[in-house]
C-alpha cells in the first residue's frame, strides 16, 4: 500500500475516475482502487487527513466519497483548515483549488446529484464552512456551497459582518436569500456601482455573481438597472473574431466580454428591449453569443435557433 501511495504522490494532479478528451479510465484511479480493497476505514481516514502529499490526500478522498460517503463528511469537517493547493483533473477539464474547498465541492456535487448524505450531515458542512475563520477561502474558491447556503438565522449576523468587511458579491447573495427588506438597498447599491464602472469604460467583472442572482430573481425593480447595464455593455463590447489562415486558430480582440451571467440576466426579462438588444448583437457579431445563450422560451426561441445554427456552422467551418 505504501508503494502505491508513494507513486501517486509523484503525480502533479488529482484525477477523477475518467480523464482526458475521450474519458479514459485514470491510471491513478486504478492504483488507488487497489488501496481501497485492502485498507481499513481508519487507515483510509488517516491517509485522507494526514498523508504528507496533498495529491494523495485528495485522490484518496475521492474514493472514500464513493464507497464511504458518511466518513467523507466527517473528514471534510475535521480538516476544514487543510488549504494545501491541489490541481484536479476531471474529463477534459481541470482546475487548481485549496484542498478543503475541493472536498466541499465534491461533497456538494454528490449531494446535488445522488443525495448521498442526510440533511444533518449537510448542515454540519455548512456550519463548519460558514463559521470557519478561514471563510475567505471558501468564498473565493467554492461556488456551489456559497450559493446553496440555506438562510439559517444563526448565520445571518456572521454573513452581514463578513460582507461589511469584504463587500463580497457571493456573501451578498447569501444575505439576499434571507429576503429581509432592510437588506434591499445593498443590491441596488451594487447595481449602481456596476453601472458607474461601465460608464467609466471600466470593465466591471464585479457584476458576474450579481447578474446571475438577478437572472434567478428577475423582479421589476431590477429591470431598469439590468437594461442600463446590458445596453452599456453591448455598446462597449467590440469583439471581433479573426481566424488565422496559417494556424486555423481563432483569436479575439474582445475587451468587454459578454458572459453567461450577463446574457441570462437579459434573457430573464421577456421584454422587447431585451429582444432588440440581443438581435442587434447577433447581427453585429453572432460568434460573441453562440457559446453562451441557451434559452428555449417561446419569446426568445427565434433568436436562439439562429444562434445555435451559427454555432454549428462555426464548428463546421
Amino acid at each position: 500500500m505504501s508503494r502505491i501511495l508513494s507513486e501517486v504522490a509523484k503525480d502533479d494532479q488529482v484525477e477523477h475516475r475518467k480523464v482526458g478528451l475521450h474519458n479514459r479510465e485514470s491510471e491513478q484511479w486504478k492504483k488507488l482502487d487497489s488501496v481501497m480493497n485492502i485498507a481499513t476505514i481508519p487507515e483510509l481516514k488517516h491517509i485522507c487527513c494526514n498523508h504528507p502529499s496533498p495529491t494523495v490526500r485528495m485522490a484518496m478522498f475521492l474514493h472514500v466519497v464513493e464507497k464511504y460517503p458518511h466518513e467523507a463528511v466527517k473528514i471534510a469537517v475535521r480538516k476544514v483548515d487543510d488549504f494545501d493547493t491541489v490541481y484536479i483533473s476531471s474529463g477534459c477539464e481541470g482546475y487548481e483549488t485549496p484542498l478543503s474547498c475541493a472536498r466541499y465541492e465534491e461533497l456538494y456535487r454528490y449531494h446535488d446529484f445522488e443525495k448521498r448524505f442526510t440533511n444533518e450531515e449537510m448542515e454540519s458542512l455548512e456550519k463548519t464552512m460558514v463559521q470557519s475563520p478561514h471563510i475567505k477561502y471558501f468564498v473565493i474558491n467554492c461556488d456551489r456551497p456559497i450559493y446553496s447556503i440555506k438562510p439559517r438565522p444563526e448565520y445571518y449576523q456572521f454573513l452581514k459582518d463578513y460582507y461589511n468587511k469584504t463587500k463580497s458579491n457571493r456573501i451578498l447573495i447569501a444575505i439576499l436569500n434571507y429576503n429581509k427588506p432592510k437588506d434591499r438597498p445593498l443590491i441596488f447599491n451594487k447595481l449602481k456601482q456596476i453601472i458607474e464602472e461601465l460608464n467609466k469604460s471600466d470593465n466591471s467583472w464585479n457584476r458576474e455573481d450579481i447578474l446571475y442572482w438577478i437572472s434567478k430573481h428577475p423582479e421589476d425593480e431590477f429591470e431598469p438597472y439590468v437594461k442600463q447595464i446590458m445596453t452599456t455593455l453591448f455598446k462597449l463590447n467590440t469583439n471581433t473574431v479573426v481566424k488565422d489562415k496559417k494556424t486555423d486558430e481563432f483569436t479575439t480582440t474582445d475587451e468587454y466580454y459578454i458572459g453567461y451571467s450577463d446574457l441570462h440576466a437579459l434573457l430573464a426579462y421577456k421584454k422587447k428591449w431585451a429582444y432588440d438588444l440581443l438581435e442587434a448583437k447577433i447581427k453585429e457579431d453572432i460568434e460573441e453569443v453562440t457559446m453562451e445563450v441557451d434559452d428555449e422560451s417561446e419569446y426568445f426561441k427565434p433568436l436562439t435557433d439562429r444562434i445555435k445554427a451559427a454555432y454549428k456552422k462555426q464548428w463546421e467551418d
